[in-house]
C-alpha cells in the first residue's frame, strides 16, 4: 500500500519478531507481558478485590501489555490469537510461532506459581 509516497505494510492482526530486538529479548518480553497480565487477573477475581470490577484493571493491563510489547514482538499474551494469523500467513510467522505459544505459556505457569505460593491469601 502507498501511503505519502512511502510503502507501508499493515500487518495489525500478526504477531511478529521485530528484527531490532534479540531473540532472548522477544522471549523474555513475551513471559514478562504474560506474567503481569495473569498476576492482575488473579488479583481482580480474587475473594478479596471487589465483585463486578474485574474488567477494569484486566482491560487495562491488556492495554498497557500491547502498548508496551508490540514495538518488541508484535505482542501475543494469548497463544491462540498467535496460531490463527500464522496459519494463513505461513512462513516465517509459522516459524516464529515457538516464541508465541512456548514465551506466554511460561508466562502463565510463573505467575500461577507465584500467585498461589507468593501473593494468595491463606483464609
Amino acid at each position: 500500500m502507498q501511503f505519502l509516497g512511502y510503502h507501508v505494510r499493515l500487518r495489525l492482526t500478526e504477531p511478529r519478531l521485530i528484527v531490532s530486538c534479540e531473540r532472548e529479548r522477544r522471549v523474555v518480553a513475551e513471559v514478562v507481558l504474560t506474567f503481569i497480565f495473569l498476576l492482575v487477573i488473579f488479583g481482580s477475581t480474587s475473594k478479596q478485590a471487589p465483585a463486578g470490577f474485574a474488567g477494569i484493571p484486566i482491560g487495562f493491563a491488556l492495554a498497557m501489555i500491547h502498548i508496551v510489547g508490540i514495538p518488541i514482538t508484535g505482542t501475543s499474551v494469548n497463544p491462540a490469537r498467535s496460531l490463527g494469523p500464522a496459519l494463513f500467513v505461513g512462513g516465517t510467522a509459522l516459524e516464529q510461532l515457538w516464541l508465541f505459544w512456548a514465551a506466554p505459556l511460561a508466562g502463565a505457569v510463573l505467575a500461577a506459581l507465584v500467585w498461589k505460593y507468593v501473593l494468595e491469601s491463606k483464609e
